[in-house]
């Protein structure tokens, strides 16, 4: 995937950073070293800020469990007592 703009997040000096990568603004790829919640939380900004279209179009990389659901017609929250 193509950027034009890499961001650290923290510090490279310590055990745990992370580098934001943007294209025409946008959050596209995130790699986050030893900082297990910047990965998921950069997962979920990355699903806001890609429209579903984008998201499928890019690859499976990107196309978080939400969009899958979404793109099949399911819905994304399912509130009950037991799995799916």
């Amino acid at each position: 995937m193509a950027y034009d703009n890499a961001e650290v997040a923290g510090d490279r000096a310590t055990p745990r950073f992370s580098v934001e990568y943007r294209a025409q603004g946008r959050l596209v790829a995130v790699d986050a070293v030893n900082d297990a919640r910047a990965h998921m939380m950069s997962r979920r900004r990355i699903a806001e800020e890609c429209p579903l279209e984008r998201v499928a179009g890019a690859g499976a990389a990107l196309v978080t469990k939400a969009a899958r659901r979404q793109a099949a017609g399911l819905p994304t929250r399912v509130f009950s007592d037991g799995p799916l």
